[in-house]
């Protein structure tokens, strides 16, 4: 059986946030309401048919992150019950034969999801790539007004 670590960073960083009571005195404010929950989904799925039916929104992309199980309900059910399918086959198997092998259901379920989890990876890719390309653009706003402030103290103090 495989083993796994649990390591910590050498260092942390702690960040104070407002006590709750100093924000409002209504907890349910600070948690979405049924209503919003409602809104939120019913967005999902318009978004979700929008893309399915090849439009965008003014000309731009739409983001279908986290929207994936709208977009393709069969596809993901039907990997599921693969998934399911070769586990629950392998048990009978063993139980017929009496005895238990987690390895071999552990490669059963493994070989079932292969392709789910190859999908997974590619779009963690993209995920890790647009977060580059945000955290350049970051850093470079932060840069300019870091400079933009500096002429400033600079007028200032002149």
């Amino acid at each position: 059986r495989k083993r796994t670590f649990v390591t910590f960073k050498p260092s942390v960083k702690v960040r104070h946030v407002v006590p709750m009571h100093k924000i409002t005195r209504e907890k349910e404010s600070l948690w979405f309401q049924p209503s919003e929950y409602s809104r939120i989904e019913k967005r999902c799925y318009l978004i979700a048919q929008k893309v399915m039916r090849g439009e965008d929104h003014n000309g731009r992309a739409l983001c279908t992150r986290g929207l994936e199980s709208l977009m393709c309900p069969k596809q993901r059910r039907d990997s599921k019950f693969d998934g399911w399918l070769s586990v629950f086959s392998e048990q009978g198997i063993q139980r017929q034969e009496g005895h238990f092998d987690e390895e071999k259901m552990r490669i059963m379920y493994r070989s079932a999801s292969m392709a789910s989890s190859i999908e997974a990876q590619r779009r963690g890719t993209f995920d890790e790539e647009d977060v580059e390309k945000y955290m350049l653009a970051t850093r470079a706003m932060c840069e300019k007004l870091k400079l933009m402030n500096e002429v400033r103290t600079r007028v200032l103090l002149v």
